[in-house]
């Protein structure tokens, strides 16, 4: 399986066959987060998936209306994604190159990862931590990545709202580097490839 989720249900289901969790190859090859502090937070994804619309629209609405916290949203197939009107400190950036995406991605204070599906381990998540300061994400979003311990965890609006404002003038520093590297040292391809 690909998230302990998996395995676990596999394990009920078919209790006499042999279950092993095997993570998802990425691109990353090394935590690349920078100490200091960043100005903004993130959102990045393809806005042509369902998931992906409904969490920008949590963050736009819900979540950064009432606070006045820059948000860079970084959205591939934005064209057919009908935004509402934005306010000064919400951005979208449209269909970033590969070395924008990952200059955001290094850039940002904190990496917002809403989700509403439950579908095991997330590469959005992965690749935020690889090459990320701070996450802040709900259950859905970690539910049986084995992720939990490396984000700061929100479920509701007011929980996001909070947490982004605590962690907006906190700096990461090398001790959360490190956390990370230990955090992360089993997702790594070398490992799984053993496996």
């Amino acid at each position: 399986g690909i998230s302990q989720t998996e395995v676990d249900f596999f394990s009920r289901k078919y209790p006499h066959s042999e279950h092993k969790l095997l993570s998802a190859f990425h691109a990353q090859q090394l935590v690349s987060a920078q100490e200091g502090t960043g100005s903004y937070c993130l959102y990045h994804g393809n806005l042509d998936v369902d998931e992906n619309r409904r969490a920008v629209l949590f963050l736009v609405q819900e979540v950064f209306a009432s606070i006045h916290v820059p948000l860079v949203i970084a959205g591939r197939n934005t064209r057919n994604f009908q935004l509402p009107h934005l306010p000064e400190h919400i951005q979208l950036r449209a269909n970033p190159s590969h070395e924008e995406l990952q200059a955001l991605m290094r850039q940002a204070q904190i990496h917002v990862l809403p989700s509403f599906q439950n579908t095991g381990l997330k590469l959005k998540l992965l690749n935020s931590l690889y090459e990320g300061r701070f996450c802040v994400a709900n259950e859905a979003m970690t539910a049986g990545s084995g992720l939990e311990n490396l984000v700061v965890k929100a479920e509701s609006a007011a929980e996001f709202r909070n947490q982004i404002q605590l962690l907006m003038t906190h700096p990461f520093t090398e001790k959360h580097i490190q956390e990370r590297i230990r955090g992360l040292a089993h997702f790594s391809n070398q490992v799984q490839a053993q496996k």
